[in-house]
């Protein structure tokens, strides 16, 4: 699993945007277990979260897209991530 860091993000303050990826897996299915926003972690517990609720897992020979919705908050982002799984 991996880190993404997002850098030179330049959301202005009280606006938000969508980021997504595209992880084309081998036989071992990888995802994003942490994300930092110019080099700052998001978190779980303030403003990090899975669509469900919990951290999904990478699909072994798929392709998983994972998007993430950003919003910049006064200069607090908060994060919402979902991973779907695709043949």
């Amino acid at each position: 699993n991996f880190t993404i860091n997002l850098t030179n993000l330049g959301l202005a303050s009280n606006t938000a945007t969508t980021i997504t990826f595209i992880l084309k897996q081998g036989s071992t299915g990888y995802y994003p277990s942490a994300l930092q926003i110019g080099g700052v972690a998001q978190t779980y517990n303030t403003n990090w979260y899975w669509q469900g609720g919990s951290t999904p897992t990478g699909t072994a020979n798929k392709k998983d897209i994972v998007s993430y919705s950003i919003t910049n908050n006064g200069g607090t982002y908060t994060t919402y991530a979902q991973l779907v799984s695709f043949g």
